[in-house]
């Protein structure tokens, strides 16, 4: 069964001793979990060059197919729940998309370990992330809010409350397909 939601976020690139930094400020050193996410494209990155994220992201508790279709405002959702067996299936082999409303066939192309931590700030989510993915890591600050203005406005005075600089970060999906192509 599919299901959408429209994703508005925030983000910032943050330094190892900040992301350690904000884990402890916050109680949330002994709540990082695991999730990894498998990129898929085809062999010649055409949901890339229009804008499209393909993604199973893998959870200790679930796996889910992710389309990420960027729109004015925020970011066009689709999501399938996946058996674990066929996901795994999926990412070795790759698969026939149509099944999210992408008529490709598409390959793994890319993968990115995220240790995760999250909290709730004011009107939205903060998650801290440490990536990996090649031979990388990097840690960054997402805020999830459910309207641009005031999530931007909260997202800013986080930032603000905990000295932080905001540093631009492109997202997981482009670093880890950046790193695929090198």
């Amino acid at each position: 069964m599919m299901y959408t939601s429209l994703e508005i976020e925030f983000k910032s690139k943050l330094t190892k001793d900040q992301y350690e930094t904000l884990l402890k400020k916050y109680g949330l050193k002994d709540k990082v979990f695991k999730q990894t996410n498998y990129y898929f494209d085809t062999l010649d990155h055409k949901l890339i060059n229009n804008h499209i994220i393909l993604r199973i992201r893998e959870k200790s508790y679930n796996i889910k197919l992710t389309s990420k279709t960027k729109q004015e405002i925020g970011t066009l959702e689709k999501h399938i729940v996946l058996e674990h067996d066929n996901a795994y299936k999926m990412i070795k082999e790759g698969f026939d998309a149509s099944i999210i409303g992408i008529n490709e066939k598409v390959i793994n192309i890319a993968s990115l370990t995220t240790h995760r931590a999250k909290t709730t700030y004011k009107n939205g989510t903060i998650f801290l992330d440490k990536n990996t993915y090649f031979d990388t890591t990097d840690y960054e600050i997402e805020f999830e809010a459910a309207e641009i203005e005031l999530g931007k406005k909260e997202f800013l005075e986080f930032l603000e409350e905990n000295n932080l600089e905001y540093i631009k970060i492109v997202s997981k999906s482009k670093r880890a397909y950046e790193k695929s192509s090198q």
